[in-house]
């Protein structure tokens, strides 16, 4: 609704204004725009008990004082409070000079802090300048510190005797969120579930089991024992599948094996990096990490050509035979333990290099550009390869007459081909493309990052 307020009944409130600061040359400008009649816009406001509270126009109000107005035309929009910000944000993202990256950056976080924590609902409110996905980049470290705080309260109040229902309702979380918690937890005592009784009675840790010097290759007789002949059942252990794997093939699992399964596992169900899974099996960083770009290339693998991939990987890899058969065999017998997973492309980028990301895409034979949709587990999209070469091909085209378009324009700009009400027509429309361009621009780094 539009209608007219009185200028001193507006308030400015500094923690609601998305831009670091006010720029006196803009006002300047205003100033002397408005003296020769030049329409603006309304100020954008939200109505506070008896006054207005300015989401929009800080430089247009300020302008209006300069020349003495008493009132000014204002649009007013009804909110809830906490989405003040938000609303600021998505309302000077749209004008002439669209916020900078660190300022809206700076939103995304305030308003993460403020108690917002969903990064769909923070993009809705800021509108087309940036995305869920771009927003859950930059709350990332925030969202890491709110869940490790989380986590150490959950076992906290497991060792002040809760039960995971009464840890659950206290903290407002699912009862499988605890469950998990405390699960991955349990895995940084013991080693795997099928631990002897003896052992159960006064967990084992990491340390006593490797000693001081954890990065060791450790004898047959040092390395955790993954021995199946007596399971704990308390229902808050890590349960592996080593057992029932065991009870398929009807003998016990050599420490090699075991390990095999017990990085499968860390990746998939507790989303540990490869240097803790090198800790925690006791194997060397290299022998975890093919061990799981082998996983993940058979994954992907249709199950008519598992021989030759079984063969090329051992080959590319230097695995043994056997050891690449092993993965296969359990993949195909828990399916469960298969790496792919929504997180798993996440998981790749923060472990593996350029290089190994090629070598899965290569083993699995399929196309790099791919891998993000069938890291995850879906389909990647209905593209044929000629269809790809011509839509390429096309853009291409497209840059070269936007170029063409942009050397031309920079020509009539020295030629002065601009009135000044043309201008700001023109300059707002400018730093929507300059917005669009950024946006390409990261995800054009992202790309390069991921696949290059």
């Amino acid at each position: 609704m539009e209608t007219k307020a009185p200028i001193k009944d507006i308030v400015f409130l500094k923690e609601i204004y998305p831009r670091f600061e006010i720029d006196t040359y803009r006002i300047k400008l205003f100033t002397e725009l408005m003296k020769t009649g030049t329409q603006f816009p309304p100020l954008r406001v939200v109505k506070e008990n008896d006054y207005y509270v300015l989401l929009d126009g800080k430089h247009r109000l300020e302008a209006r004082k300069e020349i003495g107005e008493s009132t000014v035309e204002v649009k007013l929009y009804n909110l809830p409070k906490k989405y003040w910000k938000l609303a600021a944000a998505r309302f000077n993202v749209q004008s002439a000079k669209p916020l900078s990256g660190d300022e809206l950056k700076k939103v995304i976080v305030d308003a993460w802090e403020s108690g917002i924590k969903n990064a769909t609902e923070i993009a809705q409110q800021i509108g087309q300048a940036c995305t869920a996905r771009y927003i859950r980049k930059i709350i990332k470290p925030l969202r890491d510190k709110d869940r490790e705080e989380r986590n150490e309260r959950i076992r906290t109040l497991k060792k002040q005797g809760l039960s995971q229902r009464e840890i659950a309702d206290e903290l407002n979380v699912s009862l499988g969120t605890v469950n998990n918690v405390l699960h991955c937890s349990e895995t940084e005592q013991v080693p795997f579930l099928n631990t002897p009784e003896s052992a159960l009675s006064s967990p084992p840790t990491y340390d006593k089991l490797l000693g001081n010097d954890i990065s060791r290759q450790l004898n047959t007789d040092d390395k955790p024992d993954f021995s199946s002949s007596e399971e704990h059942t308390g229902e808050e252990k890590f349960l592996s599948c080593v057992p029932d794997i065991e009870k398929a093939w009807g003998k016990k699992l050599t420490p090699e094996q075991a390990h095999t399964i017990q990085t499968l596992e860390l990746v998939k169900r507790c989303n540990e990096d490869l240097l803790t899974i090198a800790k925690k099996t006791g194997e060397s960083l290299l022998w975890v990490k093919n061990t799981v770009i082998a996983a993940i290339s058979l994954s992907l693998n249709k199950k008519d050509e598992q021989e030759n991939i079984t063969n090329k990987t051992a080959k590319t890899l230097q695995l043994q035979i056997e050891r690449v058969q092993i993965i296969r065999e359990a993949l195909l017998l828990q399916m469960m333990l298969s790496p792919l997973s929504d997180r798993l492309p996440d998981w790749v980028r923060k472990n593996l290099g350029a290089k190994e990301v090629k070598l899965i895409a290569d083993l699995a034979a399929i196309p790099v550009s791919d891998l993000n949709y069938l890291l995850k587990g879906e389909q990647s999209p209905a593209f044929p390869r000629q269809l790809r070469k011509d839509m390429f091909l096309k853009i291409i085209d497209q840059l070269r007459e936007t170029r063409k378009f942009f050397k031309d324009l920079s020509t009539k700009m020295k030629n002065g081909a601009f009135i000044e009400e043309s201008f700001a027509k023109f300059l707002k429309e400018y730093n929507k493309v300059r917005t669009a361009i950024n946006q390409l621009d990261d995800e054009l780094v992202k790309y390069k990052r991921a696949y290059f």
